[in-house]
């Protein structure tokens, strides 16, 4: 569903289909033993991580993760603290 597709890039892609699968269903189930661990926080570049931190520089990856950061904060302020 359409509602619920990411809009603000990929850096923050994550919280923001939590947030948006929150809104539209009431309710977020995380499945304790059933989950992927990542190695990196959420929003952070390493270079060589891969994924997104491969097509951007770090100077790219910080001005797009502050722009998504910003518009989650303000399209999200019930779920999400600065």
């Amino acid at each position: 569903e359409r509602s619920r597709y990411s809009r603000y890039g990929q850096v923050f892609d994550d919280v923001e289909r939590s947030c948006r699968f929150f809104e539209r269903d009431g309710a977020t189930v995380r499945l304790g033993r059933f989950q992927v661990y990542k190695k990196h926080r959420p929003g952070i570049f390493k270079n060589g991580k891969g994924g997104i931190s491969a097509s951007l520089t770090e100077s790219e990856f910080i001005k797009e993760r502050e722009i998504a950061r910003q518009a989650l904060l303000h399209r999200f302020p019930d779920l999400l603290e600065p």
